[in-house]
């Protein structure tokens, strides 16, 4: 099955829902309702990479985030222009600035980066890189708000999850309009539901490893 469009997904709920007169309030719901799924989750359809970050020149040490980031996937890779990669430890803002309290100096200590924080939209990298041709590469979950309207082509989740998201929509809808025993119904419902597609999801990816020792 293929995601619903907006319009086959909206008669969709109002099978249910039975009233016309809300489609306004209806479509918000949707859109809300995807957001808040996409924001307590990454799910496969919305996860990506991106292998060609840069500094923009030698002396910067941050990197501007993919526009449609959301969620940072794992670790921060930097590579050098042979391909060698290191994998850089992920700290905290203000660690992150203890351990490097002042790195526009003129005299700062400049090598391959070893720590990274996120702040305000950027990889803050340190050290301050000694070549500005190091590349760094991200997976990350994409940007949850995307309105949904008459004319979308396709809804996420509608191709295996439409039921569930149904349901998530018309506690949105029921709770939007006051109707706080309807809404409670539908959010049992819908809320038994996330937590399969959660499940689903987490069991596709997850992988039995063994253990590597090493020596102390």
């Amino acid at each position: 099955m293929t995601n619903m469009t907006g319009s086959e997904f909206y008669d969709y709920v109002l099978s249910v829902f039975k009233r016309t007169d809300k489609s306004t309030e209806v479509y918000e719901a949707v859109t809300d309702v995807i957001m808040d799924i996409k924001r307590q989750f990454a799910f496969e359809d919305f996860k990506t990479e991106d292998k060609t970050l840069q500094i923009g020149s030698l002396g910067d040490y941050t990197v501007s985030l993919p526009s449609d980031f959301q969620h940072l996937i794992g670790k921060v890779t930097c590579f050098d222009s042979n391909g060698i990669e290191k994998v850089l430890t992920k700290r905290s803002k203000e660690t992150y600035d203890r351990l490097y309290p002042n790195p526009d100096a003129t005299d700062v200590n400049t090598n391959v980066p070893s720590d990274f924080c996120i702040f305000n939209k950027k990889i803050y990298l340190g050290d301050v890189p000694d070549d500005a041709s190091y590349y760094y590469a991200i997976s990350y979950s994409t940007e949850a708000g995307t309105e949904i309207v008459t004319g979308t082509t396709s809804v996420p989740f509608t191709d295996r999850y439409r039921k569930i998201l149904r349901q998530l929509v018309l506690a949105e809808v029921y709770a939007n309009l006051g109707f706080d025993d309807e809404a409670a119904k539908w959010i049992k419902l819908g809320g038994e539901g996330l937590g399969q597609m959660m499940a689903d999801e987490a069991n596709n990816v997850d992988a039995t490893e063994g253990v590597d020792y090493q020596g102390v």
